[in-house]
């Protein structure tokens, strides 16, 4: 059991599985004979998820690196090879934006099939939920690419830098920090952006996904009343216990942090005459505190790197995005680009217009 006077001791686990399940796949180091597993303390422990089953999985390696794609079962609607080769262009892409591997072993994509979407990091695997079905629906693959960014792009942003307020875990309490748009909401940029680097996507789906962050930005009313800094500090109270009223009272500090990452990006880009981006501030935030500085960055380092980057000015309206209400200019990051967003659905050519009531019934 978990106490303070147990937490730095390793930790032993034994998997003892049904007559009719063959495989069992953690990060943990094997312990001797059968399915022992050890891990060096407690919190190695509780961050290495444990998959066991009659799971199937693809091996590959990126640069040297060895990586695995473990799926829940062997499912007749998904090509596991396919998908292990498309997950290896999006993690090679990462490995090339970080210019440094973090890991000590292989790393595990582990995906569960079931009807619920959603991802979870750990040091050397991550967990992904997904529908059995996603890989006959381009849409939905996509999405399971995207999960597949977001989720090991965490591995060097959260896993290894992280604020200061994660550096020392409280497992009885929450912890409040006010820079979850920066670890959740500019991985959410780059989620995306790192599968058109990979090549997995291409400019038109791109630009949709873009487009589709942006609106889904836009359309929440509770943008006017709570700043992203704001709503990283209440995700306790308000992402996690959402209610009928939450789309007018706060606002995704993911959705938010990722407009806020592409119009950062497009003015870095234009203050330096292309010299510098916001790759460049997230890879000297890595240098400075990532895993070799033994603990979290404060509250203020990125903007700090902004001015170190691209300026006072820059700097400052950086700080506006992140601690007011004020929308990211959006169009004049468009534009640097030569691109124009038509937030017209009646223009979209493709049938009547969307329209709702604005409500729900169940």
């Amino acid at each position: 059991l978990y106490s303070e006077q147990t937490r730095g001791l390793p930790q032993e686990v034994e998997v003892q599985l049904p007559e009719h399940w063959s495989t069992v796949y953690t990060s943990m180091d094997t312990a001797g004979e059968g399915n022992r597993f050890l891990a060096a303390d407690y919190d190695e422990l509780v961050d290495s998820p444990i998959l066991a089953g009659n799971t199937v999985e693809y091996y590959f390696e990126v640069d040297g690196q060895p990586y695995g794609l473990v799926l829940s079962e062997d499912n007749r609607y998904w090509n596991g090879e396919e998908a292990a080769e498309d997950a290896a262009r999006v993690i090679k892409a990462q490995q090339e934006f970080w210019g440094t591997n973090p890991f000590t072993k292989k790393y595990l994509v582990m995906t569960v099939f079931n009807d619920t979407f959603a991802g979870l990091e750990h040091d050397h695997s991550t967990v992904l939920m997904a529908n059995r079905f996603a890989m006959r629906d381009r849409n939905d693959y996509r999405r399971w690419l995207g999960l597949v960014s977001h989720e090991v792009f965490h591995a060097w942003n959260v896993r290894r830098m992280r604020p200061d307020a994660l550096s020392e875990y409280d497992y009885e309490q929450e912890s409040y920090i006010r820079e979850l748009w920066l670890a959740e909401g500019l991985t959410s940029y780059y989620d995306d952006l790192l599968m058109f680097r990979a090549g997995v996507i291409g400019v038109p789906e791109y630009l949709d996904l873009l487009a589709g962050e942006i609106r889904n930005y836009e359309t929440t009313p509770g943008r006017e009343v709570r700043s992203a800094e704001q709503a990283s500090f209440d995700t306790w109270i308000k992402h996690y216990r959402q209610d009928e009223n939450s789309v007018n009272s706060t606002v995704s500090y993911y959705r938010k942090g990722a407009v806020i990452g592409f119009v950062t990006d497009a003015a870095i880009r234009r203050e330096t005459r292309g010299d510098a981006s916001l790759d460049t501030v997230m890879r000297t935030m890595y240098q400075r505190y990532g895993a070799a500085s033994n603990g979290g960055y404060p509250p203020g380092s990125f903007e700090e790197i902004i001015e170190e980057v691209a300026g006072p000015e820059l700097r400052k309206r950086v700080e506006e995005m992140i601690r007011e209400t004020i929308d990211p200019d959006v169009d004049e990051a468009l534009e640097w680009y030569g691109l124009e967003l038509d937030r017209n659905p009646l223009d979209n050519g493709d049938g009547p217009p969307p329209a709702g009531l604005g409500i729900e019934v169940d």
